[in-house]
């Protein structure tokens, strides 16, 4: 090998980015200040120096490392949402990747110093209208975008309590 390549090899940073059980991450950025690289099909980068990169791709925590040869990075995994709304494309996705208009309240928006009553929290949902009769345990009615009382789906805990083009009584939730 001439001295060259040698040099070359020496002040080359190459090496492997895995998840969190070993398979390689393929289309991960590693970036060192102005150079980056996109990691193959293996998982393997080259950059022409050693450097303090930072590696990221989506549905992973962006790690920050001192690359100095041949490194194996292993990334670890995002947290997840805990908010899914299942669209029609039949597979879940994140409310906020989802393109709909939906909103979940869960107990923790129904403790103080938030709204006890279901209709209270919806209030404040862009695009639903809440009109109430006389004081709490009034007649209530909720629009939809503009929509007839009766024209959204609500769901408790996943399970549908009314069908689309049903109202409910929220008195007796």
């Amino acid at each position: 090998m001439n001295t060259a390549v040698l040099l070359l090899l020496l002040f080359q940073a190459t090496g492997t980015v895995s998840d969190p059980s070993g398979r390689p991450v393929p289309k991960a950025t590693v970036a060192c200040g102005v150079e980056s690289r996109i990691t193959d099909a293996t998982g393997a980068f080259e950059l022409p120096q050693p450097c303090d990169a930072l590696i990221t791709k989506a549905g992973f925590v962006p790690a920050r490392v001192t690359l100095s040869g041949n490194d194996k990075i292993t990334l670890e995994l995002a947290p997840t949402s805990e908010r899914v709304v299942v669209t029609a494309t039949g597979s879940p996705v994140a409310i906020e990747e989802a393109g709909v208009a939906a909103d979940v309240f869960t107990g923790p928006d129904f403790e103080a110093p938030h709204a006890p009553f279901v209709e209270d929290l919806l209030r404040d949902v862009p695009g639903i209208n809440v009109v109430q009769t006389g004081t709490n345990g009034g007649e209530t009615s909720i629009f939809a975008r503009g929509g007839d009382s009766d024209a959204s789906l609500v769901l408790l805990d996943g399970v549908p309590i009314t069908e689309p083009g049903g109202s409910i009584d929220f008195a007796h939730w």
